[in-house]
């Protein structure tokens, strides 16, 4: 049986033991972290040097040392807040005014990282239960339901800080076994160094088959921490009652001084569970990438709806190309123009006050974590062509590239042809050949030509058996019926019902951290009746519903490639002065007459038994107890392919008759 992982104290590493306990794996090494630590010191420097690089401030900040890091190991707060937004996860204080107003259950959420001066630790739901995973421990520490409560309130009486893990935690092999089981312990864990303190040290033992994955290193408790091992060793002492009785027992005696403190603090902790705390937090919420993600799948499902009123058929296009490409031109565009763009991506809310450069960084931040999905093939291009008759600044040219990743390249538009084969190659290049021709003709008044390309080839985490494909039939509506190859699988999958949609949904998952949402109408339900109720909120539910069941999947195979000419669709979203002669771009040229005289997109996708093929340009082996459902795709249904870790949306579209390309 696959283990909890569990990382042991090295040094005062402390940090990286938390967030790699957090996400059950090694994620994150002492480099990765000082990498951000040093970012983040930059950010500091470039805000005080804006005071004047002579003034007594900024020589003062440059004589203190770095407060995100220090050279024993130890990391800010700032630090993990980061490194967790790798993954769309979020910090919210647990004693905060925000938090304490949801009235949340603890045991409702899925995990806590907490800290006392320079020690952090997590503590993680997996499966069904509790885990203290305090990288001083030598192993994993259950924690029931019950005491749940009472340990987090002792921990801030004692001093702790606590905050709470908000968004989709990587899926790990314990979380889904303890899915199906749960664990009993007969022995608390020690701390590190306590067995040579004890003669009568026993192992820890969670049954069944859960195990740490690092050997013990010896002697690694601070001093700063010999009050928390007194404590915790008060603790574990034999206590020859129930497990929730020994548990409230323990709580008690963590706070055990003299026989005065244990009175005083048991007060104060029946308090502490009754009364909201008072400690006030700040208002301001600094946009994250979190924030990008919902924002960008509003626009999603807004374009969506602008695409689906104009075509009766299928529908394919990738919303984060589109979005990444007008994000990277609001880098230029100034006053109406640029309020529009942001406006018409649903992304004004996020702007704040002379913060040009701040979208683009979320956009930066976002694609930094997607390409960082391991074993998955995404790749994403920003291309801008511009005649050369314009000069471009020099600035732009070097945030398009930084944000972006992006490539400048002035070309001749007269010169129709010519130009038609350089941007061609280009896309055919970005998207592996699956997009052969994104241009048929150029219009050699056009100044400027705005290309974004995305490339996604995933594999199936559970392979369709080609063996078992064969010839089915497709219902696409009641008066036509197609044949189409029908895939077939047998597994676990996570499926969700959306009554009061009538539809069904299941996620198949890829390989490396993406997966695909199909939505499927209930038998008898016009598709077309769930195009205006698809927005952000219902997809994200969709996901949070999702229940894992054994499940006969049959999906058919289908390729398809749709092309759209944007500029004829956005400005019905908002998006209009990008097109006129009024545009303003003076942030790319001090030249007149600008403008954006075509938006193409163009995307692909194939889908078959090894997994998906997407291109864009602008089990557990349990045996059930009856037999198993079926989740059979034989009628028009929506599909979604999104990053899980961020839950980002690559691609979307919907499939009428999977027979036409």
């Amino acid at each position: 049986m696959e283990s909890i992982f569990h990382e042991k104290q090295e040094g005062s590493l402390c940090a990286q033991h938390c967030l790699n306990n957090l996400l059950q794996g090694e994620y994150f090494t002492p480099v990765d972290l000082s990498s951000i630590a040093q970012q983040l010191d930059e950010e500091e420097r470039m805000r005080m040097a804006e005071g004047g690089l002579l003034s007594e401030e900024y020589r003062t900040f440059l004589q203190q040392p770095s407060g995100n890091m220090d050279d024993s190991g130890f990391f800010s707060i700032q630090v993990i807040s980061n490194a967790l937004s790798v993954w769309g996860l979020e910090l919210i204080l647990f004693n905060s005014r925000e938090y304490q107003q949801l009235m949340i259950d603890p045991i409702n959420e899925k995990a806590f990282i907490c800290n006392y001066k320079e020690h952090w630790f997590t503590v993680r739901k997996l499966g069904h239960q509790w885990f203290n995973l305090n990288s001083l421990l030598t192993g994993p520490e259950l924690i029931s339901d019950t005491y749940l409560a009472l340990f987090l309130a002792q921990l801030q009486q004692e001093g702790y800080s606590i905050f709470v893990i908000r968004g989709n935690l990587p899926e790990c092999e314990a979380d889904q076994l303890l899915q199906i089981m749960r664990v009993e312990q007969q022995h608390r864990p020690k701390l590190i160094g306590e067995e040579e303190a004890q003669t009568s040290g026993q192992r820890t033992t969670v049954q069944p088959g859960v195990e740490t994955q690092h050997g013990v290193e010896q002697g690694v408790v601070d001093e700063d921490d010999e009050e928390l091992r007194k404590a915790l060793a008060l603790s574990r002492q034999d206590i020859e009652v129930e497990d929730e009785e020994a548990d409230l027992r323990r709580a008690i005696q963590l706070s055990m001084q003299d026989d005065i403190m244990e009175l005083v603090v048991f007060s104060l902790l029946i308090c502490a569970s009754l009364i909201v705390p008072s400690l006030q937090y700040p208002e301001y919420h600094a946009p994250n990438v979190t924030d990008l993600t919902f924002k960008n799948i509003d626009f999603a499902m807004n374009l969506y709806l602008k695409i689906a009123s104009r075509h009766d058929d299928n529908i394919f296009f990738s919303p984060l190309s589109i979005s990444t490409t007008f994000a990277a031109l609001s880098l230029a565009a100034r006053n109406s123009t640029r309020s529009e763009i942001l406006s018409g991506l649903n992304l004004g809310t996020l702007e704040q006050a002379g913060q040009l450069e701040l979208i683009p960084q979320l956009f930066q931040h976002l694609q930094g974590n997607i390409s960082q999905a391991g074993t998955l093939k995404l790749e994403q291009g920003t291309a801008l062509f511009v005649d050369l008759n314009f000069q471009i600044e020099k600035a732009f040219s070097d945030q398009i590239k930084l944000f972006f990743n992006a490539d400048v390249q002035n070309v001749d538009f007269k010169k129709s042809e010519i130009s038609k084969e350089i941007i061609n190659n280009h896309v055919r290049e970005k998207t592996g050949g699956k997009v052969k021709q994104m241009v048929s003709s150029i219009d050699p008044l056009t100044r400027m030509m705005l290309i974004n390309t995305i490339f996604f080839q995933g594999s199936w985490k559970y392979p369709f058996n080609p063996n078992s494909t064969e010839n089915g039939r497709f219902y696409v509506d009641k008066y036509k019926i197609v044949q189409i190859p029908m895939m077939f699988i047998l597994d676990k999958f996570y499926v969700a019902s959306d009554n009061e949609l009538k539809a069904k949904v299941l996620r198949l998952p890829y390989l490396g951290g993406a997966a695909m949402l199909i939505v499927l109408p209930d038998l008898h339900v016009d598709y077309t009746t769930i195009d205006d109720e698809i927005n952000a909120d219902r997809f994200l539910n969709w996901i949070k519903n999702l229940k894992q069941k054994k499940l006969e999947v049959s999906l058919p195979k289908f390729t398809m490639e749709q092309s759209y000419a944007l500029h004829t669709i956005l400005p019905a979203m908002g998006i209009e002065d990008v097109f006129k002669d009024t545009a303003n771009f003076k942030g790319m040229s001090q030249e007149p007459g600008l403008k954006v005289s075509q938006v193409l997109h163009k995307a692909v996708i194939e889908v078959d038994e090894k997994g998906t093929t997407a291109a864009a340009a602008t089990s557990l082996g349990i045996t059930p107890y009856s037999m198993p459902e079926s989740f059979t795709v034989n009628r028009p249904f929506f599909f979604f392919i999104y990053h899980e870790a961020t839950n980002s949306l690559l691609f979307m579209g919907r499939v009428i008759d999977p027979t036409k390309k």
